[in-house]
């Protein structure tokens, strides 16, 4: 399947998680500071993210209308709008994204470059089903985007870090069984042989075990080994120490590996 495919369905899968959520409220009005800032979320990956992606697939014109209907949900985080409004758009996004899988399967097909789509966020439904959590674990691989984009190195690496620890945690939060987790030879035991709990495994023992279970492949367990050494570095002492300074080069592969080991970890 093509980067523009995913993220089609990843924008339906959105869509489909925010009617849910909207569907749910007791109010006649979407009014909440929570439920407004989740809305305002699902809006902006469209913009910031899926809609680039598809834009160097189908063109300006294919997107038109669902750009309108992006703005107008927008435009109504900013008033008291009802929910059977919000509702209404949703269905019409539900409508126009299947109408363009079925009329625009060819160039959905056609490859594209990869420069243009590898830091598109995926979609995190499979280990999150809390919208506002999903809203958080966007907005941090973005965070990892603009930092590696800036030039931030330190920044770039200690947010890559957290985002994949936090992804690792939320597959196995999301397992009906973790007994497979704890009964891995790599998961971490104190000095009497009973398994730490999860708040104290590091990024290691879950990278560790996470390649145990056939999460993360070979190759990227032993460069995710890198990742942990280098996110040590947000400790200025750990640098002065080891006589090394992360470089902006160092952060891209850094996030090049990250990235790629996140989409193995959200694989079913």
């Amino acid at each position: 399947m093509t980067d523009s495919h995913e993220t089609l369905e990843a924008a339906l899968g959105e869509i489909g998680r925010l009617q849910k959520l909207v569907s749910k409220g007791r109010s006649r009005q979407v009014s909440s500071a929570g439920e407004i800032d989740v809305v305002k979320a699902h809006a902006q990956t469209w913009f910031r993210t899926r809609r680039p992606i598809l834009v160097a697939s189908l063109g300006e014109p294919s997107l038109q209308e669902v750009d309108e209907a992006f703005r107008e949900i927008l435009s109504a985080t900013h008033r008291a709008t009802s929910r059977t409004r919000y509702i209404a758009l949703l269905k019409l996004l539900r409508r126009l994204f299947s109408a363009l899988q079925a009329d625009k399967a060819i160039e959905l097909s056609s490859p594209i470059e990869p420069s243009n789509t590898s830091d598109a966020p995926p979609s995190f439904g499979a280990i999150a089903a809390d919208a506002e959590m999903q809203r958080i674990l966007i907005s941090r691989w973005e965070e990892c985007v603009a930092s590696v984009g800036y030039g931030l190195p330190i920044a770039a690496t200690v947010m890559l870090g957290g985002l994949l620890e936090a992804v690792l945690i939320a597959r196995i939060n999301k397992l009906p069984d973790q007994s497979t987790i704890f009964k891995a030879k790599a998961a971490p035991k104190d000095k009497a042989g009973t398994v730490l709990k999860l708040r104290e495994w590091t990024l290691n023992h879950y990278i560790d075990v996470a390649n145990e279970v056939g999460w993360i492949s070979d190759t990227y367990k032993d460069v995710g080994a890198v990742l942990r050494d280098y996110r040590n570095y947000i400790h200025p002492y750990k640098e002065y120490q080891h006589k090394k300074t992360l470089t902006p080069d160092d952060a891209k592969v850094l996030w090049e590996i990250g990235k790629t080991m996140m989409r193995q970890v959200l694989k079913p």
